[in-house]
């Protein structure tokens, strides 16, 4: 929230805000780790990749949710592992 009302406080007008805002939310949402994977972000924007929040709040939930134990029991089928 606070990226927003400092884009809008650098621009003059309404409409370049709302343009600047978007433009910087898909490159947030791109570089986030969700959309591109790490290996696929260029070496030269990794940097956005460590410095996205969004990138931390998604690994958080992954590691919590997949480090659950009912994740490590072997899933079969027919008495064969999966």
């Amino acid at each position: 929230l606070a990226l927003f009302r400092a884009i809008a406080a650098l621009t003059r007008s309404y409409n370049l805000a709302n343009l600047l805002g978007e433009i910087v939310l898909v490159i947030i949402l791109l570089l986030s780790g969700f959309i591109l994977a790490k290996p696929a972000i260029h070496p030269w924007s990794i940097w956005v990749y460590w410095a996205n929040p969004i990138t931390y709040a998604q690994l958080g939930m992954s590691v919590n949710e997949l480090s659950h134990p009912r994740w490590q029991i072997p899933t079969t089928y027919q008495g064969q592992a999966m």
